[in-house]
């Protein structure tokens, strides 16, 4: 993981780090989530880490075994939290959401509820971003 501000007049913290292909992501994630943003309100700091722990275990159970490196990024400005998670697989059509009855897709109905906004990025990678107001 570094820390580091890149960008101090918008980002008061920012991270990234590098998951690991193995349950011990979510975890992880989530510590991460707890040591950077420990001292923003309860609500907040649950909120953000509910997500991250969502589209971390999104990314092990659908990201290529062949390249299944992982990164989340997050960013503490002084409006909004943003937290990115970015993998090697194909992604998916956000504007398709899975059915109601469907046996998957809860993080992304859990990511819908707690996150003000999420939208999908593809390059080559893809990437979910999620914004989360302060």
């Amino acid at each position: 993981m570094s820390l580091s501000s890149p960008h101090p007049s918008t980002d008061l913290a920012h991270a990234e780090l590098r998951l690991p292909p193995d349950v011990t992501a979510p975890a992880l994630a989530r510590r991460t989530v707890q040591d950077l943003l420990g001292s923003l309100p309860a609500p907040v700091l649950a909120r953000i880490s509910l997500v991250a722990s969502e589209l971390v275990t999104n990314v092990l159970r659908h990201c290529s075994a062949t390249d299944p490196a992982a990164t989340m990024t997050l960013a503490l400005a002084p409006d909004r939290i943003t937290l990115t998670v970015t993998d090697a697989g194909a992604g998916f059509d956000p504007h398709n959401p899975p059915a109601p009855d469907d046996t998957g897709g809860w993080g992304l109905r859990v990511l819908d509820a707690v996150a003000d906004r999420w939208w999908v990025e593809r390059d080559g990678r893809t990437s979910v971003i999620c914004e989360l107001d302060r």
